[in-house]
């Protein structure tokens, strides 16, 4: 997986991310998160396990609509709705 995570001086480009460091919550729902040494950045993975694909592949897709039902904030959908790949967003 590759994603960028903006800093002061630029991008920085984050390969293969380990598991989760973190978990952030809205409403009661947890979601896996990642904290970086020297960075007051969180980053927040708001994919969703799709059933249909498979399980061999990374089968998380991004459900804006669910995680509206679920209740995450609609700034933090729209963001993690731009972000590249789709369905990460970074709290700082």
């Amino acid at each position: 997986m590759q994603m960028t995570q903006p800093t002061s001086d630029g991008y920085v480009t984050v390969h293969d991310l380990p598991p989760h460091t973190d978990v952030v919550t809205w409403n009661n729902s947890a979601w896996p998160a990642w904290t970086f040494e020297h960075s007051p950045r969180i980053i927040v993975d708001l994919r969703l396990c799709d059933p249909h694909r498979d399980p061999s592949d990374d089968n998380r897709v991004f459900r804006p609509e669910k995680l509206a039902e679920l209740g995450v904030p609609d700034e933090v959908i729209l963001a993690a709705a731009a972000s590249e790949p789709e369905g990460f967003v970074i709290l700082s």
